[in-house]
């Protein structure tokens, strides 16, 4: 009966670790991982890829126009003269069709094209598209950039209150406990009512904080669903970024001048000094190449004949020169509105400037600040640390009540809390300054040569 009874009890230990093992085993989620995620599952990442790749058609559909362009033609029919006045022999395109008018004609030629104005006209075109496509590729950087700067910012919300929710369990905890033992110090008299409803209070404040930061959580991470595209279990952990403590330095200028939003303006206004230039070439002639060779087949009776009868009939190539005159003014007002254009870009060449400085310098601000806040939480923490310990012996004397000692442990909670929320969102600002200005080698962990690329 004994020996039964123990196989009993291991095979009832044996289910409960089984079953409650996967349970308590919450899924730690780490930056890297959901970034990387996030750039994979995001359609708009995607649709500036596609973006890039389109540009990229279009300059080398431009650059098509600097080869030759060379053609084959044929025309079957069945002519019929239907004025019968004529008589006697007649020709078609130069061949002699025989005394009637009407006849079956295959008709069959090559002509090359080739445009030498191309070379001054085109060929700054060619040079417009091909900075377009540069642009959209800084452009499809920026997006990425500022989707990441999104991302980075949701992380460490979520971290950040993930943080808050284990410290509200432990000081709920602590709460609940001191709530217990002025209930019983009540009864026993050593307690007023007032320090009970106290109490109370505090235990329903914890348990509010805890209930709203709940709440935020299960908000974010449905955000964070959002972007990544996965669905995370409500036990899921983020793993706390630590601060590095190395700020990015260098000349800000030159800081500006690597970020992908500044890139893309100054690409975009090369792009437009060179479509100025095709503008101004327009005035130009357009001077053309041209070549063809004939071929000419007859017969009076049957289509096929005519076919049979194919033959070498002439050959012809020159020179086309056209010379504008005069269009209505419609190159002068090109001319005049692509000048708008470069100021245009050159204003907005000096907005991004402006901006990317303006993030810049305010991220570098906020992460001073944050390192000077840090080193406060720091000595508050350990200051904490100090009256705890000095608390603890002193109820080990007796000096101090279980209430009182929980208390110091609760503020010690607090203290420590405020110091872990303070790394994480430092190290959140690091990223998000690194992110800024340092963008190509921020991105070498996550997509390799890039995502965005042609």
């Amino acid at each position: 009966m004994f020996f039964c009874s123990r196989r009993v009890f291991a095979a009832i230990a044996f289910i409960a670790v089984f079953l409650i093992a996967p349970l308590s085993h919450s899924e730690s989620l780490t930056y890297e991982t959901v970034v990387r995620d996030a750039i994979d599952a995001s359609a708009r990442l995607r649709m500036k890829n596609e973006n890039v790749r389109i540009y990229s058609a279009v300059h080398r559909q431009a650059a098509a126009g600097l080869f030759p362009e060379i053609s084959a033609h044929s025309r079957l029919e069945r002519y019929e003269n239907l004025d019968k006045r004529n008589a006697g022999i007649d020709t078609i395109s130069g061949e002699v069709v025989g005394g009637s008018p009407s006849a079956r004609r295959t008709d069959v030629y090559l002509s090359g094209r080739y445009d030498l104005s191309s070379w001054y006209k085109r060929r700054f075109e060619i040079g417009y598209y091909e900075k377009l496509r540069d642009a959209s590729v800084h452009d499809c950087e920026s997006e990425t950039s500022k989707f990441l700067q999104e991302v980075t910012s949701l992380f460490g919300r979520l971290t950040e209150k993930m943080m808050r929710r284990k410290y509200a369990s432990e000081i709920l905890k602590k709460v609940v406990w001191i709530l217990h033992l002025r209930k019983s110090a009540f009864k026993e008299g050593e307690a007023s009512q007032e320090d009970v409803i106290r109490a109370e209070t505090d235990a329903a404040n914890a348990e509010k904080e805890l209930a709203a930061v709940e709440k935020e959580i299960g908000e974010d991470m449905a955000r964070l669903s959002g972007y990544t595209g996965k669905q995370y279990p409500v036990d899921a952990t983020f793993e706390a970024l630590k601060p590095v403590g190395e700020l990015p330095q260098g000349d800000l200028s030159a800081l500006i001048a690597a970020t992908p939003q500044y890139m893309a303006r100054r690409k975009e206004l090369e792009a437009v000094n060179l479509r100025a230039r095709s503008v101004r070439n327009n005035y130009l002639p357009d001077i053309n190449l041209y070549a063809r060779y004939d071929y000419y087949g007859s017969d009076v009776d049957s289509m096929e004949g005519s076919m049979r009868e194919l033959r070498e009939t002439s050959y012809s190539a020159g020179i086309f020169i056209t010379l504008p005159l005069f269009d209505g003014g419609s190159r002068k007002w090109e001319r005049k509105k692509i000048l708008h254009e470069i100021r245009k870009q050159e204003e907005g060449v000096r907005a991004a400037m402006e901006e990317k400085g303006m993030d810049i310098q305010s991220l570098r601000a906020t992460c001073f600040e944050m390192a000077k806040s840090l080193e406060v939480y720091r000595k508050l923490s350990g200051h904490y640390v100090r009256m705890l310990s000095i608390a603890r012996k002193a109820g080990d004397l007796g000096q101090r009540s279980t209430a009182d000692i929980l208390n110091m442990e609760k503020e010690a909670l607090l203290a420590e809390r405020d110091l872990v929320i303070a790394e994480s969102a430092l190290a959140i600002q690091e990223k998000k300054l690194l992110l800024e200005t340092d963008y190509r080698n921020f991105m070498k962990g996550f997509d390799g040569n890039g995502s965005c690329r042609y």
